[in-house]
């Protein structure tokens, strides 16, 4: 199974890392916007919701991905760090 694909019913966890000018750095404020197939949107925020790992680096654990197709994500740094990614990950679907 590639990478970015998921069996459904499962949490996905998805990470970024920030850095300034390619040293890890905290941005002063972190968001991640995850977007369902369906078209539902969650937004998290750090420390509230988002995990951090070291410097710069932070996660999040998706919880259960009921429905299959793509998940999109944004991670989104402000303040000492000002930085955007955008990805998916797919979860498919169950013959159950």
């Amino acid at each position: 199974m590639p990478a970015n694909q998921y069996e459904i019913d499962n949490p996905v966890k998805v990470s970024a890392l920030f850095k300034k000018l390619g040293t890890p750095t905290d941005p002063t404020a972190v968001t991640l916007q995850v977007k369902k197939p369906d078209g539902t949107k969650t937004t998290y925020t750090y420390p509230a919701d988002i995990t951090k790992t070291a410097t710069g680096a932070f996660e999040k654990e998706v919880p259960s991905t009921t429905i299959p197709g793509n998940w999109y994500y944004k991670w989104k740094g402000t303040g000492a760090v000002v930085a955007a990614s955008e990805t998916y990950f797919t979860v498919l679907p169950s013959e159950f």
